[in-house]
């Protein structure tokens, strides 16, 4: 390909001032923030420009909003770079056609129009180091560094032009759909041309060819064609027909304008070795193109939905890919020359007609492109309405209607949010790996991979960001793909049970939980191997249905048993059987696979085991249990059973129960060991999802420490669980959020306490008490992550969030702006340092020394243990409204004379032991890198100090009646960040600012004053120790 280009070139080259004129399409305008006019009169590069439209999961340039309808993104500029490239094999290595683009010409004032990425403007700056280079662009997407002679600039070129000097050459590459108006344009670069000067356009035609009648005039490819036509004409930027430039050039007065053609293959169906290569490259830049080019104007013209275009897009892909159809897109190059010198004329340059393959190698069969409900949209503008988007609704879920029935799991919300939290159970799993195979290693660099039942795409997304230089391809049966996704991960709803026509085989194909989904197993598993390199690696992870125990406390009579057996049966009458694992092995060695390895290993089914890493691998696996149950036994029990809805929900009950009882011992077999060292630190268990944001173990000695300091906060405030009027006896809630809800405790409670109320408690660790109320769910989240939650919180509950939030401001915003108005907001605070009101607890104390150490570890850790009333002008900054802020004080063991106090006391000092060494050993170990030993030594005088009875010491805390109340200071598990003894600490409810409501105000706290000392307890303080924990 490139010799015969060269040759081409070299043959044109020949007549002196030809002029042959390509219209760049530029995809994402592009433009620099800081760079310095060249007498221009462009406008500066502003906040505004570079804000940019958020739109159906990719952005657009917001500056001059509308002129440009392809992306300005990561994904954009990729493809840009690559279509660059094409261009380049195009033309022989050269970047045009014009004299000044020959090795050894001095060239002067350049202007790249619509320079994208500035890819051709760099590189021309390269070459030709004499040249003064503009790029000039409606994004300012251009790199930071450049060469010293090339500039990029934010322009719109439809302004007027008022530029100083004139140019020697201007290049445009790949504009029409982009320019409104081509006379203005041309008129513009004629009077801004020096005379002898060269324009030099690269266009493509919107419509593809073929030279022997393969392409159907009605495949889906023309249609898309068609539409995208329609759509631009309405949007006032139409693709503009290439012959028809040469004319408008010439009245405008450009001389002897040439016009060449070249023709990029679709896909790799020529036999022709360089039109092959063409055709590979060009594949992959329009396939990645086919969604940048229709997504804006197909929902903006025609207001389709963005599901709408991706399902019809499945087709476009298809015809895309298929070789039986010869087809390509003319490429076209128009080059002139200004007025000033003797010019020769040469006839427009064709390549001749690419010659069809004569055998299947280069020839793959004929492939349908016929999609069901597509027969009525040719060159509709109405609103697509397909049965891939025309979800089947059926028992209060949504599932996929294209290809009804071979996936009977549901597509909706909730199933998506299940398969993410599933996701992170393999992450535990693997060790933090997304797979066992060699392409998952961090150092591995790979090329293409593919992603067979990506499913929410959670996978496909992890794998494009840890290998930022792969190309992966994530496919599934349901469009539920992600709004925004890395630029190398490219999403298409296909059937795998299909002929695959991929272009290129792929260097990793993964495949995850696809059993019952696949009629036949050996064609899919050929499939993957001869789409795979030679070397290639296809990976399976598999779940076996039955559930096993090692010491019989799972039988076949359990309801759990028979419900996998009830599955079983209702797949095979599906013709999509549940297939056990194991024989996997030998059909892939019998396909031709080597070196295949299986290993199996267990999920417990709650946290029955006793081994930690067991145990909180059931707990994950028993939360993806309970919240997948429906799901995976609904459609297979009604459709194939004929059970009602309420026949499978009432048998259920039973089936949970099973997954519940951690007196059965029940797993299911993986495909490799769940190895959790990596959370073990200093014998302590911690979440790994996002590690590091919260210092705390989430064992089950921490779990059970949760519950009780739960007890005391009832103590506090009288058997209710807050002071905001939502917490009332009698009041009627709506949805409610509980944040960072540990073990759920309190969730629960107020689920019970209020049956009418939607609870949702959220936290990074996995939550799965033994009983939950229906009407309560849990979820692993990030609340430092965006909040996207489908409707507001009436009340928005937050205990103890203190050294886990870097920025309150933000946290609290994020509060407040998903609340519905008059709604509340309670947050449960301690602050960090201790006080006493008698000067018993000193500087000196062991005490003391621990809280400003902790202190320290925290802000070194981005996680600073904050102070409390500052939180209440923030909120009313924010624009809460009636924020109560009350104070009481705990304990730090039973001192105190007053029995009230006595009890509250000799729970928290419970509580504070139990948790010392938690609160502690992270922090202390990881900042200032003591050993365990010397972490445990430290505690044992602040034991000391916490049980000693004549230090009267206390935690301010908030309590429901009123209150003047002191400082609170906070206990290790929540804080302020100084021990200033003027931080009080407490639960703050309040309301969202809103002109449609009443402020509603929370109860002040009474009375703060502990009495007296228990002076008997204090004089035998030192002989008899605090109550030890239990």
């Amino acid at each position: 390909l490139s010799g015969t280009i060269a040759h081409q070139f070299t043959t044109m080259a020949q007549v002196d001032h030809e002029v042959v004129i390509a219209a760049d399409e530029g995809v994402s305008d592009d433009g620099q923030s800081e760079i310095e006019s060249i007498a221009s009169s462009t406008t500066s590069v502003s906040s505004s420009i570079l804000d940019y439209r958020f739109e159906n999961g990719r952005t657009y340039h917001r500056y001059k909003d509308g002129k440009y309808n392809i992306p300005n993104d990561e994904r954009e500029m990729d493809r840009l770079d690559l279509q660059h490239h094409i261009c380049l094999l195009t033309l022989g290595g050269s970047l045009g056609l014009a004299p000044p683009c020959q090795p050894g010409v001095e060239v002067g004032r350049v202007l790249d129009i619509g320079t994208g990425t500035g890819i051709w403007a760099m590189q021309f700056g390269d070459d030709h180091p004499e040249a003064d280079v503009l790029g000039v662009d409606l994004s300012a997407i251009q790199p930071e560094f450049t060469g010293p002679n090339v500039q990029f600039e934010i322009d719109d070129l439809e302004e007027e032009w008022t530029y100083s000097q004139p140019f020697d050459y201007i290049h445009s590459r790949f504009m029409t759909s982009s320019i409104a108006n081509w006379k203005d344009l041309l008129t513009k670069s004629f009077n801004n041309l020096n005379p002898g000067g060269y324009i030099e356009l690269q266009e493509p035609d919107l419509f593809a060819q073929s030279d022997d009648d393969s392409l159907p005039s009605d495949c889906a490819l023309n249609r898309y064609c068609k539409l995208l036509s329609e759509a631009m004409a309405k949007l006032g930027r139409e693709y503009v027909s290439v012959p028809a430039l040469k004319t408008l050039m010439e009245e405008i007065g450009f001389v002897d304008v040439t016009l060449s053609c070249y023709k990029w293959p679709m896909n790799t169906w020529p036999k022709d070795n360089k039109y092959k290569e063409l055709g590979s490259w060009n594949y992959e830049n329009i396939s990645q193109a086919a969604e940048a080019l229709a997504m804006a104007p197909l929902t903006r013209a025609f207001d389709w939905s963005r599901d709408e275009v991706n399902v019809f897009l499945i087709d476009v892909r298809k015809d895309l890919k298929n070789r039986n159809y010869h087809a390509y897109f003319p490429l076209s190059h128009l080059i002139r020359e200004t007025v000033g010198f003797e010019e020769a004329i040469t006839d427009s340059f064709k390549w001749p007609p690419i010659s069809r393959p004569k055998d299947r190698y280069h020839c793959d069969e004929v492939y349908s492109t016929h999609f069901i409900g597509f027969q009525s949209i040719i060159y509709s503008s109405n609103s697509l309405r397909s049965s891939i988007l025309n979800y089947r609704f059926e028992n209060g879920r949504t599932y996929h209607r294209y290809k009804d029935g071979k996936y009977n799991i549901p597509n909706d919300k909730r199933e998506m949010e299940r398969l993410d939290m599933q996701h992170y159970l393999w992450l535990s799993v693997l060790d933090d790996r997304l797979g066992v195979a060699p392409p998952c290693l961090p150092v591995t660099k790979v090329g293409r991979v593919l992603d067979v039942g990506t499913g929410s795409g959670i996978w496909a997304i992890n794998f494009g960001d840890e290998h930022p230089e792969s190309e992966v391809l994530a496919m599934d049966l349901s469009p539920t793909f992600p709004g925004a996704a890395p630029p190398n991960v490219i999403f298409e709803v296909d059937d795998l049970e299909e002929e695959w026509t991929y272009s290129r085989p792929f260097d990793y194909i993964h495949s995850r939980v696809m059993t019952a989904c696949v009629n036949n197993w050996r064609v899919y598993l050929q499939k993957c191997y001869d789409n795979l390199v030679p070397g290639g690696w296809v990976e399976l992870q598999e779940l076996d249905l039955f559930p096993c125990s090692d010491d019989g406390t799972l039988t076949p009579k359990h309801p759990l048993m028979e419900c996998c057996q009830l599955l079983l049966e209702a797949s095979e009458m599906f013709g999509r059987p549940y297939i056990p694992i194991p024989p996997l092995k030998q059909l892939l060695a019998e396909i031709g696979f080597v070196d295949v390895a299986l290993s199996v290993y267990k999920w417990p089914t709650n946290p029955w085991a006793k081994d930690p890493k067991y145990k909180e691998l059931g707990e994950l696996h028993g939360q993806n249990m309970a919240e997948g149950l429906e799901g995976f036994c609904m459609a297979p029990l009604t459709r194939a059973h004929k059970w009602t809805p309420e026949q499978v929900n009432v048998f259920l009950i039973d089936v949970r129960n099973n997954i519940k009882d951690r007196n059965i011992h029940a797993y299911w077999p993986i495909l490799r060991d769940s190895i959790l060292e990596s959370r073990f630190e200093n014998g302590r268990t911690y979440h790994r999802y996002k590690e590091g944001k919260y210092l705390l173990p989430n064992d089950l000695r921490e779990l059970e420490r949760l519950d009780l300091q739960h007890y005391i906060w009832l103590l506090v405030l009288d058997d209710t669980l807050g002071i905001a009027p939502p917490c009332r006896e009698g009041a009627k809630v709506g949805r409610v959020l509980d944040v960072g809800t540990g073990t759920g405790i309190w969730a629960i409670n107020f689920g019970d306490d209020h049956p009418e109320s939607q609870v949702y408690g959220v936290d990074l660790s996995p939550t799965l008490p033994e009983y939950v109320p229906p009407n309560v769910r849990f979820e692993i989240d990030d609340i430092e992550e965006d909040w996207t939650y489908s409707q507001p919180f009436q009340y928005i509950h937050s205990r103890i969030m203190t050294s886990s939030i870097n920025d309150w401001r933000v946290y609290l915003q994020r509060c407040y702006d998903n609340l519905e108005p008059g709604g509340w907001l309670e947050i449960q605070e301690f602050d960090l340092m201790p006080k006493s009101d008698d000067g018993t607890l000193r500087e000196d104390h062991s005490l003391v020394k621990w809280i400003n150490l902790l202190l320290g570890a925290s802000e070194k850790l981005g996680r600073p243990y904050i102070e409390i009333p500052p939180l209440k002008h923030l909120l009313e900054e924010i624009g809460f409204v009636d924020v109560e802020l009350g104070l009481n004080k705990w304990p730090s063991n039973d001192w105190p004379k007053d029995p009230k106090y006595k009890e509250i006391g000799l729970t928290q000092c419970e509580n504070i032991l139990s948790g010392l060494e938690g609160f502690t050993m992270a922090p202390f170990t990881r900042v200032y890198e003591w050993t365990p030993e010397e972490v445990n030594v430290f505690l044992i005088d602040v034991r000391k100090d916490i049980k000693d009875r004549s230090i009267h010491a206390y935690w301010p805390v908030p309590e429901k009646e009123p209150t003047p109340a002191p400082p609170a200071p906070a206990s290790p598990e929540a804080a302020s960040p100084t021990p200033a003894p003027s931080s009080p600490p407490a639960p703050a409810a309040s309301q969202p600012q809103s002109p449609a409501k009443t402020p509603a105000k929370t109860p002040a706290t009474d009375d703060a004053s502990i009495p007296a000392a228990d002076q008997t307890s204090a004089e035998a303080s030192a002989k008899s120790p605090a109550p030890a924990s239990s």
